[in-house]
């Protein structure tokens, strides 16, 4: 990623420039330039709701977890626990 400081835009990496070699090592200074102003051109961000609750989650009891997304993908971990999908609000 690739912010101008001028006119801060944000360019993707993907459209950086940045070597995606696979035998050469990324510069990590260069992914984290402009960082501080990034903001995603697809989807604002959103921060978690309903944190401060008691949520049951399968059998389960989360004290310092967020109200359940919509669209949640578990992750494939989660199958030995019946797919649940906890939000801990630190995500």
């Amino acid at each position: 990623m690739n912010c101008d400081k001028a006119t801060g835009k944000v360019t993707p990496a993907r459209e950086s420039g940045i070597s995606m070699v696979p035998e050469t090592r990324l510069d990590i200074r260069q992914i984290l330039d402009g960082l501080e102003d990034y903001h995603s051109p697809r989807r604002p961000w959103h921060w978690r709701e309903e944190r401060d609750q008691p949520r049951e989650v399968g059998d389960f009891t989360y004290y310092e977890v967020s109200k359940p997304l919509e669209q949640s993908v578990p992750l494939p971990g989660s199958r030995g626990f019946g797919y649940i999908d906890p939000q801990p609000d630190c995500v």
